[in-house]
């Protein structure tokens, strides 16, 4: 690692771990101002997805992002799903990311790709409706390109975490709750996989209010092991070693 000579006003923080305490030698501490303060993994050397408020649906009232980014509420607008997409997007590659529900059991989750055109209105023109598009409307099953796809998983309540695996090298979409996984699939030995992807696109996460009245929140843990606030007790690393 590069080494660096800290001048008099330098200061090292957040170095490893949750501390505003200066870990220089010049004792330049930080005070906290207000609230509690939250470790990230999320650095320029470490990069983790995050929802994207830059792109989103346009149609009605926005959404509330908040934490980091990592939650996402539509306040019921009416006339629009709210949908919004991740930051990080790949043609190719595995990925794994969760997201703690809310009450209401209308919430869409899944990818699509990096050219939808997110801003669509009430009725049939719907994100359920768009190419390149894999989803799972947490009410009821699994879609692909606008069609229904095998199965459905047991209905969503407050808290339940919902998982998403996307194989797209070998264009394969995963979905589960609470550690149980549609179709009896098993993500890390590639088999019985409810949905496929389609080729040459570039996937990135997704998210929608599809009751378009209803209030929903979702909290994803995109690997820095929170949902809102809360740590998630069982948060590890991957085999990189990376959130």
């Amino acid at each position: 690692s590069p080494s660096i000579t800290m001048g008099t006003n330098g200061f090292t923080i957040l170095k490893d771990g949750n501390t505003i305490t200066d870990q220089s030698t010049n004792s330049n501490n930080f005070s906290l101002g207000g609230g509690t303060l939250t470790k990230t993994e999320d650095n320029p050397s470490n990069v983790f997805a995050t929802v994207n408020p830059l792109d989103r649906g346009m149609v009605g009232t926005a959404p509330t992002i908040a934490n980091g980014n990592n939650t996402w509420t539509s306040s019921g607008n009416g006339s629009g799903q709210n949908p919004i997409r991740g930051t990080i997007g790949n043609t190719t590659g595995k990925f794994y990311w969760e997201a703690k529900t809310s009450s209401n059991q209308n919430h869409l989750i899944g990818v699509c790709g990096s050219d939808t055109n997110m801003n669509f209105e009430t009725g049939s023109n719907n994100l359920l409706t768009y190419p390149n598009t894999t989803l799972y409307l947490t009410s009821g099953a699994t879609y692909k390109d606008g069609s229904q796809v095998t199965g459905s998983l047991t209905a969503v309540a407050t808290d339940n975490i919902m998982q998403i695996a996307v194989d797209i090298t070998n264009l394969k979409f995963y979905i589960g709750i609470n550690g149980t996984w549609l179709n009896s699939a098993d993500p890390a030995a590639g088999t019985n996989a409810p949905a496929t992807l389609n080729s040459g696109i570039c996937y990135l996460p997704v998210c929608a209010d599809y009751g378009y009245a209803d209030t929903v929140t979702l909290k994803f843990n995109f690997g820095n092991g929170y949902f809102g606030t809360t740590a998630v007790s069982s948060a590890g690393t991957n085999a990189s070693g990376n959130g």
